[in-house]
């Protein structure tokens, strides 16, 4: 979403046949990024055998051009133009005789297998249609280069998109791609200098890695935000609360659909600003109440609010989906970004496990050590979006660890030659 706010619902009625259509060709789901990157190697390293009847596609005039070009053993699935193909359907239509990929731009056929860059990038994200370059944006948000993780793309629209996997030892963007560079002829893997990757625009997946918590988002259990500035991924569908159907900052905008219901607590004023991005087919909306009452809404908006709050007390911010004017709920993944200038309440921090509470004479936890929390340290607010991790102190350090080359690899991504930060 971008541009000025525009009341989705008046596109729907034209939308909703194409989002119908798009839908019946699959549900969307959420995926780990483990699970994205794990799949690389099985499109990058696919044995098959070219035969001389792949060397011919039946249905091709003469500016057909395979991307294999010898017969005998090959290894990883070759470029098709619009090719969308799982392994056991690429090994079945090379058993048929289909062409081995194909090589000119615009050029799909019914009766060439493999698959494209975009094509390949779906299948990763095990997308259920395939996305183009230009379509990408759709499903997807863009991230600072920085704060790319693996299973993040490179995307350029209209021209190619390479999934990012990390970096390697020389600092180099590692990367996976189908490509017609004669380096590959298909999909392989391969490091790129960070200069090469400066036209393109990073962007994550909305369905990668939809966080899950503790909480449930309920007004009983809302998700605490402990420090900002915020940020989080996470899905309507299935939600467990349905507290909120109208609110008095658009009393006639129906807002009934599932809804994640966020705190935070304020000990001082100023600014607070939040926006959701949200993919095609699903809306959400952000809301700004001063008390679990929606006649207390301070602010709502398709996308983004700035409010200045000036009371001390605890303040909710709604993720809501939109119910259009036929009852349908367009639920789905968002990404809630938030910020605040003003001083939050400190949370009281839990004993430690095994500890004991401080009795009224002063004596301290037993056996947690004196006034540590379960991060291991005094106050230490851990962990994303402020969220404490209760890990035991090896995995906390190797969290650690993990976070300071993650720290190291955005200082050199940001200081390599010829490529900038860009944002969203």
């Amino acid at each position: 979403m971008g541009g000025a706010p525009v009341r989705r619902d008046l596109a729907l009625p034209v939308l909703g046949a194409v989002v119908s259509a798009w839908l019946t060709a699959g549900v969307v789901h959420a995926i780990p990024r483990s699970e994205i990157v794990e799949a690389a190697p099985g499109f990058e390293e696919h044995p098959w055998d070219c035969g001389a009847q792949n060397l011919v596609a039946d249905c091709a005039d003469s500016s057909w051009q395979p991307a294999v070009t010898a017969v005998g053993p090959q290894v990883g699935l070759p470029y098709c133009w619009g090719g969308w193909v799982t392994l056991d359907e690429f090994d079945q239509q090379i058993g048929q005789g289909y062409g081995a990929g194909s090589m000119p731009y615009g050029l799909f056929l019914g009766c060439t297998t493999g698959v494209d860059c975009s094509g390949y990038v779906s299948q990763l994200w095990q997308h259920p249609h395939k996305l183009g370059t230009a379509t990408l944006p759709d499903v997807s948000f863009e991230v600072d280069t920085t704060e790319m993780l693996p299973g993040d793309v490179f995307n350029n629209a209209g021209t190619h998109v390479i999934m990012f996997l990390g970096e390697d030892s020389n600092g180099d963007a590692l990367v996976t791609e189908s490509t017609t560079s004669s380096a590959c002829m298909g999909v392989c893997r391969r490091p790129l200098p960070w200069s090469v990757l400066s036209g393109y625009v990073p962007r994550a997946y909305f369905y990668a890695d939809v966080e899950t918590s503790a909480e449930a988002g309920t007004a009983e259990d809302p998700i605490l935000i402990e420090a900002f500035p915020y940020r989080d991924t996470r899905n309507t569908e299935g939600a467990a609360s349905h507290q909120f159907d109208f609110y008095s900052a658009a009393p006639t905008t129906d807002e009934s659909g599932p809804e994640l219901i966020y705190v935070f607590h304020v000990a001082s004023g100023g600014l607070l600003t939040a926006s959701v991005l949200d993919a095609v087919g699903v809306d959400i909306d952000i809301h700004l109440l001063a008390s679990l009452d929606a006649d207390d809404c301070l602010a709502r908006d398709d996308i983004e609010i700035a409010v200045e709050i000036t009371e001390p007390g605890a303040y909710y911010l709604v993720a809501d989906t939109y119910v259009g004017g036929s009852g349908t709920e367009y639920t789905g993944a968002y990404l809630l970004t938030a910020d605040f200038d003003g001083e939050l309440v400190e949370q009281p921090v839990d004993p430690p496990d095994g500890g004991t509470e401080p009795t009224d004479g002063g004596t301290e936890p037993t056996d947690g050590g004196a006034g540590l929390t379960n991060d291991g340290a005094e106050g230490c607010e851990c962990g994303w979006a402020g969220r404490r991790r209760a890990d035991p102190p090896v995995a906390g350090l190797l969290w650690l660890a993990a976070a300071l080359g993650l720290a190291r690899q955005r200082q050199r991504r940001a200081s390599s030659k010829g490529l900038g930060q860009i944002t969203s």
